[in-house]
């Protein structure tokens, strides 16, 4: 009996001992588990804190200076929330082996964080002490005035490059929202050069184009920027001196030499023919009625002017409707819109088409030796043509669709002459 008890005995000490064991190694993942989980929370907290530190420091430019500003805001905000500089991998913008829909976006930062983890009692039955904790953020502004060059809203070919037509944006971006199978028309030896070219659809190409661009498509569609925006109303501006008509009576004004307008309201529009030099004082333009045309080898310059394209709304008849705004023909075109400091509603807007869906003028910027803007054009239900060669100058659209036929090469956005469109710095990915 003695015997047996202590064989007994001694088999119950070496199932304890096992299960003993195991409900250690059942312990000890549990506890590791939540430890790992909780380091995974605290790396995603400080992947998004500093994404989101250095997506503010963007908005200010993305130079050389900016972006080492951005940087440091990001490591200082990882390290804020416990991860070590060393890492914290930051990139600005995404680079394209992280496969971040937003690669190559200037205007957005990804930050991968790493956080060595203590694995507590796992490690006894493991050959690690700790477990690499990574997480990944991406912030931005979904669409910024300084970071995209162009953005085209409409449905079907929204961005057509023909013959040797040529759209160059150089490190700045394009998106076109439109999801059809040739949102993009690229024909004969078209060419098109940006950082990234962003479309919903597809892009379609005939001849023998070029793409000097990172191509994403199936790219989400972004918010019209400037949705809910008050425009001018006629009823609260005065009629310029120099309008050619009166509200009752629109009636274009009609230039054939040198001549300085004031601002204010043209009832009936402008209409520059002749070989004169005109120039538009800084101010806002309301055009009500008729629009713009531009022929000969007039010239039109501006500096601080912002061009509100409607209709009359106290009158009827052709000179009272919405007109196009034709720009060049054989002269030169040079326009600047305000700075924040000469309009604080307007800044920022060279040209804006009123949004009324009833509004679909054209504006076209076609010939002329030089063709120069800073700032943005608003069409949102018009198309934007841009014939002829030349620098554009700082220019970003807006609009429903974009014809270049031309060699059209985009400056750098100047932030002095970019509208706030209130976007805010958002986690993306």
């Amino acid at each position: 009996m003695l015997a047996g008890a202590k064989s007994e005995s001694g088999q119950v000490l070496v199932i304890t001992a096992v299960v003993l064991v195991g409900m250690i190694a059942v312990l000890g993942l549990v506890i590791s588990s939540g430890v790992i989980q909780a380091s995974r929370r605290q790396a995603q907290r400080a992947a998004d804190a500093a994404a989101q530190a250095g997506a503010f420091q963007l908005l200010a430019g993305t130079n050389s200076t900016q972006r080492a500003n951005a940087r440091a805001a990001a490591l200082r905000y990882a390290s804020l929330n416990g991860v070590s500089t060393n890492n914290a991998l930051v990139e600005i913008p995404p680079a394209a082996s992280s496969s971040s829909v937003y690669a190559g976006s200037n205007y957005f930062i990804r930050v991968e964080v790493t956080l060595p983890t203590q694995i507590g009692l796992m490690s006894m039955f493991m050959n690690l002490a700790t477990a690499n904790v990574r997480a990944s953020s991406t912030a931005g502004v979904p669409l910024d005035p300084y970071g995209v060059n162009i953005l085209l809203m409409g449905p079907g070919h929204a961005l057509s490059v023909s013959g040797t037509g040529d759209v160059d944006v150089g490190s700045g971006t394009i998106r076109v929202n439109s999801s059809h199978h040739h949102a993009v028309e690229l024909n004969g030896s078209a060419s098109i050069t940006a950082s990234t070219l962003y479309v919903n659809g597809n892009v379609s190409t005939m001849g023998h184009p070029t793409i000097n661009a990172n191509v994403v498509t199936g790219a989400p569609a972004v918010a019209d920027p400037f949705a809910g925006r008050s425009w001018p109303d006629p009823s609260a501006y005065s009629t310029s001196s120099d309008s050619g008509g009166t509200a009752a009576v629109p009636k274009a004004k009609k230039i054939t030499g040198n001549a300085t307008l004031h601002p204010g309201i043209y009832y009936g529009g402008i209409e520059i023919t002749g070989s004169g030099t005109i120039t538009l004082l800084p101010g806002r333009y309301i055009i009500a009625g008729g629009g713009i045309s531009q022929a000969g080898s007039a010239s039109l310059n501006g500096t601080d002017v912002f061009i509100y394209n409607t209709r009359d709304p106290y009158a009827s008849g052709t000179a009272a409707n919405y007109g196009d705004l034709d720009l060049g023909g054989g002269g030169d075109v040079n326009l600047k819109a305000p700075t924040r400091t000469a309009d604080s509603t307007y800044f920022g807007f060279a040209i804006v088409n009123d949004p009324n869906p009833f509004n679909t003028s054209d504006i076209e910027m076609k010939g002329g030796a030089s063709q120069t803007a800073a700032g943005f054009i608003y069409a949102k239900n018009s198309e934007v043509e841009l014939t002829g060669n030349g620098n554009i100058g700082n220019l970003g659209i807006v609009a429903k669709s974009l014809s270049v036929s031309g060699n059209k090469t985009f400056g750098a956005l100047d932030p002095n002459r970019a509208p706030d469109a209130n976007w805010k710095v958002t986690l993306v990915e």
